[in-house]
């Protein structure tokens, strides 16, 4: 019998009804030790324990509640990315996981001893932490990148971007326009960053030149390094804006200078 892995369908209009962590916030913080999980709660519990045992080795123990507070932060940042792709991996669901989700639902669970419930634990690894590392390794890489891409050009208008896009074009070479800029960087960058932003940029100004091997290498950086690109991130799209706002200034210089007599 042949494995079929379907494509996850992202359904973005209902991302605000499941990626609801107050829910789960509320579920436990009721006052009664014996708690008994919404729908909506169990699947933000499940999200929540992947990323944390996914990460926690790389956590120093004096910041492991803080940790635990970035984790469920409504904060744009890589772990709400990532909750929110485990989440759409967890509406895809077959009808035998859901059914076996439905039970976790119906059962009561003990506050105290929540971080260790080996049934909830094992759901997590099975059926969202092993695929997530596995067979939906592009798939999150390619979430990871267009939302990165998305909140780095939101600001940058159209004609702007045609007009860098045509630039690029003239030089016949992406990685010829864009070196000379990531050169310029000031900050201690990793490989890993570097390539990140290229692809952020390949991303944004050339989406159907990015390939499944570009997804899938975002999507393995990003896992492996978790804790640090959501440290990094804002630093990465420091360096993004400034790149574009470098691009957008050498042009308008050449504006001014004007044609050669």
């Amino acid at each position: 019998m042949k494995f079929e892995i379907k494509k996850l369908e992202i359904n973005y209009s209902n991302l605000v009804a499941i990626d609801n962590i107050d829910k789960l916030k509320s579920e436990i913080g009721k006052g009664n030790n014996v708690i008994q999980f919404s729908e909506i709660g169990m699947k933000n519990l499940l999200v929540f324990f992947t990323i944390y045992n996914l990460n926690k080795d790389a956590i120093a123990e004096k910041e492991s509640e803080n940790f635990k507070k970035e984790i469920i932060s409504d904060k744009f940042s890589i772990y709400k990315m990532t909750r929110q792709f485990m989440l759409f991996m967890i509406e895809n669901f077959d009808t035998i996981t859901q059914n076996e989700l439905k039970s976790l639902t119906e059962a009561s669970y003990e506050k105290s001893s929540l971080f260790s419930n080996s049934t909830i634990l094992n759901f997590a690894d099975e059926n969202v932490l092993d695929p997530f590392l596995s067979f939906r390794s592009y798939e999150y890489g390619n979430f990871i990148l267009k939302s990165l891409t998305n909140d780095c050009f939101k600001d940058l208008s159209i004609s702007d971007k045609n007009s860098i896009i045509n630039r690029v074009i003239a030089t016949n070479n992406f990685i010829t326009f864009f070196k000379p800029y990531l050169q310029q960087i000031t900050s201690e960058l990793s490989k890993n960053e570097y390539l990140i932003l290229l692809y952020i940029f390949k991303q944004g100004f050339f989406p159907k030149s990015v390939t499944m091997a570009d997804k899938l290498v975002v999507g393995e950086i990003t896992q492996r390094q978790m804790p640090l690109l959501h440290k990094r991130h804002q630093k990465l799209k420091q360096e993004t804006l400034q790149i574009l706002n470098k691009i957008r200034k050498n042009r308008d210089k050449k504006r001014r200078k004007g044609p050669r007599r």
